[in-house]
C-alpha cells in the first residue's frame, strides 16, 4: 500500500519505485531502462534491400544497415552478430555466413561458388546487440524470406517455362491481398501487370516475385489504383523438363 500511495502523491518519473518490491534494491536508471524496455522499440535495426540481378553474377552480395537504439541503455549499445542465413534454390540445404563490418552500421556477405542450375537465392538476416536483444529481416523470418532470382546465361525464360496460375482476391484493413495456391513444382511465382507478360529480369510489366512459400501478395490502399489489381496476372515458375508454357496453358480466376 505504501508503494501505491507513493505513486498517488509523485505522479512523476519516481512513481516507477511502485513498479518494484520494497526488497528491491534496483537503481532508478535500472527501472527506467525496465520500463522503456515495455514503451520504446529500441531495436536492433535492420534494413535491407533484396539484391537484384539483370545479368548472371559471379557471387551475391548482400548488404545490410544494422544498429540499436540507445535511449533504454546507460552504455551505447552495439552489434554484436549480424548473420545471414541463406540456400541456392532449387533443392539448397541451408548454410549461414557472419556478415563483415563495411562502415558505420553496414555489413556485407558474399555467397561465392553458385551452383550452375541455381536459378535463385532465398535468405534472411538474423542481427543482436550487447543487451542480447534480437531483430531479423524480413521481420517474420524464417516464416518470410527475401528471394533473389538468379539470372541463367542467355536468359531467364531461355531454361525456365511457366505456368499461369489462378488467385483469390480479399480485403484486409482495407488494402487488397490476392492469393494462390502453393505448387511442388514452382521455383518461384510471379506476378505481371498486363495483357501480355514480359519473362525477363528487367521486364516493364513485373509486379513482384513471391518465394515458392510464400503464395500471397499484399497492396496497400494508397498505392493501388482502383480497378489495378483486375489487371494482374499471377505465374509459377517451373523446371525447363518440357512442361508447357504460358500460352498453351492460360487459366483466369
Amino acid at each position: 500500500f505504501d508503494w501505491i500511495q507513493a505513486a498517488k502523491n509523485y505522479p512523476m518519473c519516481d512513481g516507477v519505485d511502485t513498479y518494484h518490491w520494497s526488497t528491491d534494491h534496483t537503481t532508478i536508471a535500472q527501472r527506467y531502462s525496465e520500463i522503456g524496455k515495455m514503451t520504446w522499440n529500441s531495436g536492433p535495426y535492420v534494413i535491407h534491400g533484396p539484391a537484384e540481378y539483370t545479368a548472371r553474377p559471379d557471387s551475391v552480395v548482400i548488404r545490410v544497415e544494422a544498429w540499436s537504439d540507445d535511449f533504454i541503455g546507460i552504455s551505447s549499445a552495439t552489434i554484436t552478430s549480424c548473420r545471414l542465413f541463406y540456400r541456392l534454390l532449387p533443392g539448397g540445404n541451408w548454410s549461414a555466413q557472419t556478415m563483415t563490418p563495411a562502415g558505420t552500421d553496414a555489413y556485407t556477405a558474399t555467397v561465392r561458388s553458385l551452383r550452375q542450375d541455381a536459378t535463385a537465392i532465398e535468405y534472411y538476416i538474423t542481427v543482436q546487440d550487447s543487451r542480447n536483444l534480437s531483430a531479423t529481416a524480413p521481420a517474420d523470418a524464417p516464416t518470410n524470406t527475401f528471394l533473389s532470382a538468379l539470372p541463367v546465361e542467355g536468359g531467364t525464360s531461355e531454361r525456365l517455362n511457366y505456368e499461369e496460375v489462378p488467385y483469390r482476391t480479399s480485403r484486409v484493413f482495407g488494402h487488397t491481398v490476392i492469393e494462390w495456391n502453393r505448387r511442388d513444382d514452382a521455383r518461384w511465382f510471379e506476378v505481371h501487370r498486363g495483357e501480355q507478360p514480359v519473362f525477363r529480369d528487367d521486364s516493364p510489366t513485373l509486379v513482384s516475385r513471391q518465394g515458392p512459400e510464400f503464395p500471397r501478395l499484399l497492396f496497400f490502399a494508397e498505392n493501388n489504383k482502383a480497378g489495378e489489381s483486375d489487371l494482374l496476372r499471377v505465374f509459377a515458375i517451373l523446371d525447363s523438363d518440357g512442361r508447357r508454357k504460358a500460352e498453351n496453358q492460360v487459366s483466369r480466376k
